[in-house]
This record gives structure tokens, sequence and C-alpha cells, in this order.
């Protein structure tokens, strides 16, 4: 009996990637094979009535020089162009079984499940797989996000550090097809090297503003003030605005706040490397919105040592020092650039004196 293979979503690059792997399985790598065969779809201004009559004659024209056969009816523009007039023939033949020796595969964005072609799919038994691009307002995003990046690693063979996981997952973009960019770029960086780690990532990712913004943020709340500097260089000029550099100091310590409360909701007094590695299901399902079960384990536990030293008192102290420093920047008196170095001096000095 052939099969229907209906892959789809917003994730493009994912979506893509699956129906190029899938083809291989099906059909061989070589797209001259004489077992594939290939409608192209990739056009957004193609009409269903181009499409059907190639798309019927591959479906109904039995395999030559092969056992099977696969039809791939390739990067749809739109699934919705199922429902147009002119692609009765199309549905009709993906909702009817296939010829047993012949297998389809139709991709492309837009599958709607409340949609009537949809409904007939569904009804009709198709192999349906969606992939959709993570939203950061999803519950389980962060760990979504995660689990794609330990995918793309673990071919590889090679093991990525904790705060290398975090750094990827918070500086690049959040399509797939970036998270993949700057894996491959790692894997040829590293080399033969068994693990890729956090300065892997900062000498060969990308220099993206949110990449730089994160470093600076960290060496301040770590209390490297020379890094902290340094990287002031890279964020902040002459006719930059000093407010959202303000804002994202002031977004970390914010964090810090949050997390010692954080701890007591999930029963932890004293944070170690284990703490959130076996944390009970029902503690996970009480507290879906507890910040330190959006992070990485080993990240949270970092986190937390952070908080613990620091304490409440130190923090909201910290916190006062960018409130005044941001309405000594919105007055405009005194160079801010100079302002802003002396808040960095002012929020790591304690924690230079325990580095």
């Amino acid at each position: 009996m052939g099969n229907v293979y209906i892959i789809s979503g917003d994730d493009d690059f994912s979506r893509k990637k699956r129906a190029r792997e899938l083809a291989v399985q099906l059909g061989g790598s070589d797209p001259d094979d004489p077992g594939i065969e290939i409608i192209s779809a990739d056009n957004e201004n193609v009409k269903p009535e181009q499409l059907a009559a190639p798309f019927a004659e591959a479906v109904q024209t039995p395999p030559f020089l092969s056992p099977r056969k696969l039809v791939w009816l390739k990067h749809l523009p739109e699934f919705e162009l199922l429902a147009r007039s002119g692609s009765e023939v199309i549905l009709q033949i993906l909702c009817d079984t296939p010829p047993d020796e012949v297998d389809i595969i139709v991709d492309g964005p837009g599958f709607d499940m409340r949609k009537s072609y949809a409904k007939e799919l569904k009804k009709a038994g198709v192999q349906l797989e969606l992939f959709q691009t993570p939203k950061s307002t999803d519950r389980n995003y962060a760990e979504t996000r995660r689990q794609t990046l330990e995918s793309m690693i673990s071919s590889s063979g090679k093991k990525l550090n904790p705060r290398a996981v975090q750094y990827l997952l918070e500086t690049v973009g959040g399509t797939s097809a970036n998270l993949a960019n700057e894996v491959e770029k790692l894997l040829l960086y590293v080399g033969d090297a068994p693990e890729i780690t956090l300065a892997d990532c900062e000498a060969i990712t990308s220099r993206t503003p949110e990449a730089v913004g994160w470093e600076f943020t960290s060496a301040v709340a770590e209390g490297d003030v020379l890094r902290a500097l340094k990287l002031l260089d890279l964020l902040y000029t002459k006719d930059s605005d000093a407010i959202p550099l303000l804002a994202s100091l002031s977004n970390e310590f914010q964090r810090y706040s949050k997390l010692i409360p954080a701890m007591r909701e999930l029963g932890i007094t004293h944070a170690n490397p284990r703490s959130f590695d076996n944390l009970p299901a029902d503690v996970k399902s009480r507290f879906p919105e507890n910040p330190l079960l959006k992070v990485h384990p080993y990240r949270a536990f970092k986190m937390c040592e952070s908080a613990q030293k620091l304490g409440g008192h130190k923090i909201a102290e910290k916190l006062a020092a960018i409130r005044d420093a941001s309405c000594a920047a919105v007055s405009g008196n005194g160079d801010v650039r100079i302002l802003i170095e002396q808040l960095i001096l002012r929020l790591c000095s304690d924690q230079e004196k325990r580095r």
C-alpha cells in the first residue's frame, strides 16, 4: 500500500529539512533516480491547475526500473491552495489510497486543521507532521528550544557545556535555521575537541546585539569589571541611548531578586549542581511558571548560587543604584558614558572582592 506524507508548519527550516530527509529515505538521494519524481510548487504565484495535471500523471504512472516510486509535491507555497478551485484533483489523489508501489510527499506551510481540506485528509489517514517555530510565550518554550539544540549536537558525538547551552538559547534568534547555522560553525571551529564550551560560543558565533548584551549583563552580575567595561565599548557609543542598556541591567538583577522565592517554592533551601536534575514531576506540574524551571538545570544552579552570594539586601542596593543612574541619564547631567562606567564599578565592587 502506498503512503501519503503531509509535512507542514511555520518552521521553514525544520519542515524542509524533514521533507528532504524523508525523500532520501523513500526515494534515494539522486533527484535523477527513476524512483523519484518531483513536482516543484515553490512559487507563490502557482495556480492549482498548473500542478494538478503533472501531479496526477506522476502518481498514475507506474515506476520504471525501480520497484517503488516517490512523487514529491515539493514546497507548496501554502496548503490553503488545496481549498481553491482547480485543486480538486490534487485533494482527491491525496485522500484516495495511492497505488501500492507509490508514496507521496507534500510539504509546505499553513496546514490548518480547522479547514475542510484538512479534515478530509485526516479522515483519509494521511501521515501528518507539523513543525512549528516555538513562541517565547509558549509554556514549554525553553525546554523545546533546548531539545532542538541538543538534537542538533547529538549526532556529532560531542558534548555541549551547560553554560554554552544557555548562551546559545539566549542569544541566537528564534528560528531553527539560525540555531543550525551557529551549530554548524561551532562544530567546524572546535574540530576534534570532545566538548563545546562557552568560550567557543563567544569566539565563533555571530556577535549579535543580543549576544553582546547577554555577555555584558552576565559579566556585571558576576562582578567581572574588566570584561564588563570591554563589552561596554561594543554596546555603547556617543550617540547610543543609555536607557535600554540600563534597563537590561535592571532586568538582570530583578531576575536575581526573584530566585530565592523561586527556590523556596520548589522546596530548595540551598542550591547545588544536582538540585534541579531530579525534581519530582508533581513539583514541576504545580509550578509551571517558576523561572528556575525555564532554564537548563545547571544554569538554574549557577543563577541561584549567584543570588545566594548577593543576598536580598545587596540586590536591592544594586537596583537602587541602577535607578539613580537611569534618572541621571534622563536628566542629562554629566557625561552618560562616565555615568555608566561608574555604575559598573559600583555594581561589580562586592563581587570583585570575592573573586
